[in-house]
C-alpha cells in the first residue's frame, strides 16, 4: 500500500465523488474539454478524490473509464472509503453490485465475472491514500498528519491495505477489551443489536425509540480514531450526543470538521462530506449527525486559512434522495480555484493564494 504519492505537476481538474454516475462523469469531462482517454489539448490532468463507486447506476462503467485514463497516464485517483470497503470485502448497503447480491429493488447493474472483480480489486489496492505537491494536497476525507506519519514510519506495514486495516481494527479492539469498554459494548449488542441495523427498512418503524448507546459510541470512536486508514478515508469522528439513522444503521458518532484546526500553508481538496449544489432548495438531512457545512456556502473554502475545499456535491444522491437540482458532479480547476459542474455551470470561489 502507498500512503502519499507525488501529485501531477501543472494545471489540474480535481473531480469529486462520482458514485457510479457514469453519465454525469461523461458530461463533466466533456465540459472540461477532455477526450475519452483523459487527454486534454492544453495538457491539463484529471485527479479523482475517490468514491468512484456505489449508489449510482453504473459503478463498473465508472471504474473502467477512470482506470483507462489512469493507465494512459492522463489521470490520478486516490482511495475512498467505498473502494476500501471492497478491498476489505466489507458488504455495505450500496455495494451489492460488486458482490453480485443485487435485488430487484436495487440498481440493475451488470453481473461481474470473477476476472472483472479481480481487476477492479487490484486497481483499488494500488491506489494511494493521498497525493501531494508543494502547493496542493488531495485526500478523500481528512488530512491528518499523525495518521500519515504513523503509516509511513511502520516498518511492518502490509502491502495489502485490507489486511492493514484489519490489523489496526484488531489493535483497537485489544485496547478496548483491556479497558473494559468492550464488555459494555457487548452487553449493548445483546440488548439492542437487532435494532441498530435497519438495512432497507424504515428506520422509524424499525426502532421507534432509539437511544444513545454509550458502549457503541466509545467503540465506534476508538475503532475510527485508532485506525489511520479509516481516519484518512472516512475522517475524524467523536462520540455523538444523540443517535441518528444513516446508511442503513443507527449511528453513535459524529463527523468532525477537522479543517477548523488545519493551519498548514498547502491547500487541501477533499470529497466525502456531501455538500449540496443548491442548498437553498432542500433542507439538509441529518445524515451525518451534525452538518459540518453549517453556515458555509458552496463557493467557500474552509478552515482558518480558507484553504480546504470539499468538491463532493452529493451526486451519489441523484435519483434516490435528491434531484439533479441539488446533486451535481463537480471539479475544482487548479490553480484557478474555480468549480465546474457537470451541467456546464461554472462557479468562482473565495480562495485567496497566500503563497
Amino acid at each position: 500500500m502507498t500512503t502519499v504519492e507525488r501529485l501531477f505537476d501543472g494545471p489540474l481538474d480535481i473531480v469529486g465523488d462520482v458514485h457510479g454516475q457514469l453519465d454525469a462523469l461523461r458530461d463533466l469531462v466533456g465540459q472540461l474539454n477532455y477526450a475519452p482517454d483523459g487527454s486534454h489539448p492544453d495538457g491539463r490532468k484529471l485527479v479523482f478524490v475517490g468514491d468512484l463507486v456505489d449508489r449510482g447506476p453504473d459503478s463498473p462503467g465508472v471504474v473502467e473509464r477512470v482506470m483507462n485514463m489512469v493507465n494512459a497516464g492522463n489521470a490520478q485517483c486516490i482511495l475512498g472509503n467505498h473502494e476500501l470497503n471492497i478491498v476489505r470485502d466489507s458488504r455495505k448497503l450500496d455495494n451489492h453490485w460488486f458482490f453480485n447480491e443485487c435485488t430487484s429493488s436495487e440498481n440493475e447493474q451488470p453481473t461481474l465475472s470473477v476476472q472483472q472483480k479481480e481487476i477492479i480489486r487490484c486497481f483499488f489496492k494500488e491506489l494511494p491514500l493521498a497525493l501531494e505537491r508543494d502547493d496542493l494536497r488531495i485526500i478523500h476525507a481528512c488530512w491528518h498528519r499523525e495518521s500519515i506519519a504513523l503509516l509511513e514510519r511502520r516498518s511492518d506495514v502490509s502491502s495489502d491495505i485490507g489486511n492493514e486495516y484489519r490489523r489496526f481494527r484488531s489493535e483497537a479492539d485489544r485496547d478496548l477489551k483491556s479497558s473494559g469498554v468492550f464488555e459494555r459494548y457487548r452487553k449493548e449488542q445483546e440488548l439492542f443489536g437487532e435494532y441498530v441495523r435497519y438495512g432497507h427498512n424504515d428506520p422509524g418503524e424499525h426502532w421507534q425509540q432509539p437511544r444513545l448507546l454509550e458502549g457503541y459510541a466509545a467503540v465506534n470512536e476508538a475503532r475510527q480514531m485508532g485506525n489511520p486508514i479509516a481516519v484518512l478515508t472516512s475522517g475524524q469522528e467523536r462520540a455523538a450526543t444523540k443517535t441518528y439513522p444513516a446508511g442503513g444503521k443507527f449511528r453513535f458518532v459524529d463527523r468532525v470538521a477537522w479543517w477548523n484546526n488545519y493551519r498548514d500553508e498547502q491547500a487541501v481538496i477533499i470529497g466525502h462530506y456531501w455538500r449540496l449544489y443548491n442548498f437553498e432548495i432542500v433542507k439538509r438531512p441529518r445524515a451525518s449527525g451534525i452538518d459540518v457545512f453549517e453556515g458555509t456556502k458552496p463557493d467557500q473554502w474552509l478552515g482558518p486559512r480558507k484553504n480546504v475545499y470539499c468538491v463532493d456535491f452529493s451526486v451519489g444522491g441523484r435519483g434516490k434522495d435528491f434531484s439533479s437540482d441539488v446533486c451535481r458532479l463537480a471539479a475544482v480547476r487548479w490553480p484557478e480555484a474555480t468549480v465546474m459542474f457537470d451541467n456546464g455551470a461554472e462557479m468562482a470561489t473565495d480562495y485567496v493564494d497566500h503563497s
